[in-house]
Formats: structure tokens, sequence, C-alpha cells
């Protein structure tokens, strides 16, 4: 694989042939995968650094720690000494099923980065590409050196139309790699196909993230929350602020929440209520679902009816009834006769 610098921001443009100004070994770290498709120019394919999951805070309760666990036991040495004796291939893939904003993208690259820690590899994220070839990606990437350890994650799969019997033979078939780890984040598993999810050979685990653990909020918060203002933002208090409002927490709503208590702190003035405002937009638009079409008054009840006119409708119904039945009886008469006719 060759690697054409684009820009200063550790961007490249990988290339299938030699040029004078190139890389020829991709240095490990976690790249998003970004590619364009052109009938006249064919198909680009670029990748640039990520370093927004070497920053983040560990978060080490519920399924953060199951997932966080099952990689690291993935990654032991004496792991993958067991599966060489069972002749088996080193190779994991797990599901990460949840709400937006749960946490499972952010997960997921921070277990990439412990594989680029531990195991010196290169981790590729894709956001729903559609028709990604996973096979030859890892076998760029590996022209330098066969055995590298690759990470893939997938977001969003269940809107890649990569196809299923690519991912099939991916995770469990002759096309198989070694040495690698995938990660699929999915809002929710219905719209993936039984015969992805229902094999151990194919997907080992399937974890739920769930928002609602109190102890999974705190953590989340905690996360966020820079090191200098622990002591003056206390994530107990924020996550009893959700618990208040009612309002489901995401790594997007804490970070915004943060942001406002962190502008608070230093200006001294008010940011937005936040979480209240949410509350009042929801109540708002509850409402308007329940209110009828049209200009509202204090006392309008055009959502309810007399029972006069509960009685007309109930009448008009009696009556569509009738005429169904009597129709049914000339059709049944019809056939009938039809029948008889033909008999003689």
């Amino acid at each position: 694989m060759f690697l054409v610098q684009k820009d200063k921001q550790n961007k490249y443009e990988v290339i299938p042939r030699a040029l004078n100004d190139v890389k020829d070994k991709l240095e490990a770290g976690v790249y998003n995968i970004h590619v364009e498709r052109s009938p006249w120019e064919g198909t680009h394919v670029y990748l640039e650094l990520n370093t927004r999951y070497q920053k983040g805070k560990t978060i080490n309760t519920g399924v953060f720690k199951e997932a966080r666990e099952h990689v690291e036991f993935f990654i032991d040495p004496i792991a993958y000494d067991t599966r060489q004796e069972l002749g088996l291939m080193h190779k994991l893939a797990l599901i990460f099923n949840g709400g937006p904003g749960s946490g499972k993208t952010f997960l997921a690259g921070q277990l990439m980065e412990t594989l680029v820690k531990e195991k010196n590899a290169v981790c590729i994220m894709s956001k729903g590409e559609p028709k990604l070839d996973i096979h030859e990606i890892i076998d760029m990437i590996r022209i330098e050196d066969p055995n590298r350890f690759i990470g893939i994650l997938i977001d969003e799969y269940e809107k890649c139309n990569s196809g299923e019997l690519d991912m099939l033979s991916f995770l469990d078939g002759t096309n198989s790699r070694n040495n690698v780890m995938l990660i699929a984040t999915v809002n929710s598993t219905k719209r993936l196909p039984e015969t992805i999810i229902n094999r151990i050979g194919r997907i080992e685990r399937v974890y739920n993230f769930d928002t609602e653990d109190v102890e999974v909020i705190k953590a989340m918060i905690e996360s966020v929350i820079p090191t200098e203002y622990a002591d003056k933002i206390k994530a107990e208090d924020v996550s009893m602020e959700f618990i208040e409002y009612g309002i489901t927490p995401s790594i997007d709503f804490i970070t915004v929440l943060i942001r406002n208590k962190i502008y608070e702190i230093k200006s001294g003035k008010e940011a937005p209520l936040l979480l209240e405002n949410l509350k009042k937009s929801k109540a708002r638009k509850d409402k308007k679902k329940k209110q009828p079409v049209g200009f509202v008054t204090p006392n309008d009840n055009r959502g309810e009816i007399s029972e006069k006119e509960a009685e007309k409708i109930a009448e008009m119904e009696e009556i569509v009834q009738e005429q169904k039945e009597a129709a049914n009886e000339i059709m049944k008469a019809v056939l009938l006769g039809s029948i008889v006719k033909s008999s003689n």
C-alpha cells in the first residue's frame, strides 16, 4: 500500500502504485476511512488519523467494563496461544447495540486505541460506508507486514449496504483474516439478519448499551468533566439533573451540559437551561399532538364529542354494517344462480 499525504492534518490517499513522494507503511493508529467514487476518475480511498479517542477518560462500569474486559482477554498472549492449539483463527467480532449517544462508538474507539497501544495495530473506522471491501483494506495494510494486527470499526452498520454475504465471508468463511478485531455499532439489531448474529463463530457477543443505569450515567459524566473542574462539577449532581427532568442522557447531551457549566464557572453568567428547556419542548410537542388542527382557544373542546354525536356515529356505523351484509347476500344469490345455470 502506498500513501500520498494530502495535507498537513495526517490525511493520506491510498494509491495502488508507487510514486516519488509516498509512505510505504502506515504507522500504528486509528484512522477514519473515506471513499470517493467517480465514473470518470474511479475510486479514491482516503485515510485520516483520528486522535479523539486518546483523550477520553475510561468508563469502567456496567457494559463498558464488560466489553473492555472481553477485548483485553482477546489480546492476552495466553488466549492467543490457546486459539493456536485449537487451530482457531485469532479474530474477534462484537456488536455494540444502543441508541444514539449511548457511548458505544466512543468505547469502540477507545478499544481500538488499546489495540494500537498493545499490538501496534492499524485500526480503520468507517461510518456506514457503502460496499466497503474489508478484505481489500486489510490486504493493502498488510503488504509490508503480513501479520499486522488490524482493527475494524463499522459505525451504524445497519445503514451500511455492504452486503450480507460479504460480511458473512469475513466473519466465518474462506475469506476470514487472522489477527483481526471487528466492532460493529448499531442503533437496533432488528435490522440485522439472523445469519450474522445467531452464531458465536461469527459474532461472539452483542453488548446492549443502556443509559438508564445510574452508575453508567455517572461514569459517562465523569469521563467528560475535565480534571481541573472535577472539584467544581460533581457527576452525581449532573446525573440527578437528568433524572429530575426525565431526560435520557447521552454523550452529546452530557458534553453540552458540562460545557455550559464550565462557562458559568469562568464567566459568572448563567448559561441556557438545557435540560429544563428540553423538558418544556417535549411537553409542548406532546400537547400539540393531542390538540385539534387550527386555532386553539382556552376552552377549546373540539377534541371531544357530545352524547348525541356519539349516538349518531353509532347509528351510521350500524347502517353501514347492514348495507355490507345485504350486499354480501346479493352476491351469494348471484353466484348461486350462476352455478345453477352452468349445471343445467
